[in-house]
């Protein structure tokens, strides 16, 4: 029983059960990226990164008409932390700046 699912392709088994029973295919991320839905719905997009260009991420899935979402890659590491800590939790930049000397981060 295990390997007949090999006995036929993926179209092939969609043919047989489309209509009696809920199916799909398994993709794989290619085949998920060159989905024909998956450009219409903009679900990839391409970001501005520093280092890299631009880069091929996923989408928010979650799509309101009367809404923007605004896309941003994730941050490098310690690209926030002055932030964090300053705006956070309160530490002047005089103690920031000590503590980056001390090594602490």
């Amino acid at each position: 029983m295990k390997g007949r699912a090999k006995e036929k392709t993926t179209a092939e088994w969609l043919s047989l059960f489309t209509g009696e029973v809920p199916c799909a295919p398994v993709n794989t991320v290619e085949e998920a990226f060159s989905d024909p839905q998956v450009a219409e719905d903009e679900m990839v997009i391409d970001l501005p990164h520093p280092e890299f260009g631009a880069v091929r991420v996923v989408a928010s899935p979650i799509k309101i008409s009367d809404a923007r979402v605004v896309h941003r890659r994730g941050p490098a590491l310690g690209e926030h932390t002055d932030l964090v800590l300053s705006e956070c939790l309160g530490m002047s930049q005089e103690k920031i700046d000590t503590y980056r000397t001390q090594g602490v981060f």
